[in-house]
């Protein structure tokens, strides 16, 4: 009986570190390609219901961007860019980018508001980046999708304005082939700009 339970235990054990191996290669940024990549969009919603505050789970993991009354009418676009730069063969093999971006939120509420949740000038070299301003981000391994989001970071704020150079990612450590990886960052947060 303690051999099966032994078996069980290392049988569990395997699932549980393949799985996070999976989840962790499934977020890890490629050390050789970078596409150029332009992101755009335009939202138009309306929140509504019986009461007057908005249910708790259409407000979580979306960054302080969703009104807390209802009924609501927001409008919200986004523009994000990455481009190549240096000399020619830097530019092929993609090494340096410049991006930016902006995202603006306007909700029609009792208290209507203008919110800029991303906004934002990055430099990348490779895996790295180094960027400045505010800018939405999920941290760990945890699915942003599917539950309320990480323990240790909430999605349920307006990202603060910082200073911020660190990885991409996951990034694999040099001859683990993939086995080992990690993601690293560090920062200086600006909270007298949002009067905190």
């Amino acid at each position: 009986m303690l051999v099966f339970y032994r078996v069980k235990l290392v049988l569990g054990c395997l699932v549980l570190f393949s799985s996070a191996q999976v989840s962790a290669q499934d977020r890890m940024v490629p050390a050789q390609t970078y596409s150029d990549s332009t992101v755009n969009y335009i939202e138009i919603g309306a929140f509504g219901g019986s009461g007057s505050r908005t249910p708790f789970w259409m407000q979580a993991n979306q960054f302080g961007t969703i009104p807390k009354s209802s009924p609501a009418a927001t409008l919200r676009s986004g523009f994000e860019k990455y481009i190549r730069f240096g000399s020619h063969k830097n530019r092929a093999k993609n090494v340096w980018r410049a991006g930016f971006g902006i995202e603006a939120v306007g909700n029609l509420t009792e208290s209507s508001k203008l919110l800029f949740p991303q906004l934002h000038a990055t430099l990348r070299f490779k895996n790295w980046e180094i960027f400045a301003g505010r800018k939405k981000q999920w941290v760990g391994l945890a699915d942003s999708t599917l539950g309320t989001g990480s323990y240790a970071w909430s999605g349920n704020a307006m990202p603060i304005p910082k200073i911020q150079i660190g990885t991409i990612g996951f990034v694999n450590v040099p001859f683990t082939q993939g086995w080992l990886s990690f993601n690293a960052f560090t920062r200086m947060v600006f909270l007298k700009i949002i009067g905190l």
